[in-house]
């Protein structure tokens, strides 16, 4: 029996290449974030973990039943 592509090793070496190769693009293009971007990271995000906590114990439950 072979080996299959997936039983190598997912990255050679420590450092991801492309992720710091496209971040070094990113930074040397100098190109500031738009006002929309801007925007976007500073907008605060609703969580409503206990009601998302509470329908998935409804779920399990239900499941149990």
């Amino acid at each position: 029996m072979g080996k299959h592509i997936a039983d190598r090793p997912r990255h050679e070496d420590d450092e991801d290449g492309r992720v710091k190769h496209y971040t070094d693009i990113e930074r040397k293009s100098g190109d500031e974030p738009s006002k929309a971007e801007k925007a976007l990271h500073r907008q605060e995000k609703e969580r409503d973990n206990e009601g998302r906590l509470k329908r998935y114990l409804d779920m399990d439950r239900k499941k149990d039943d």
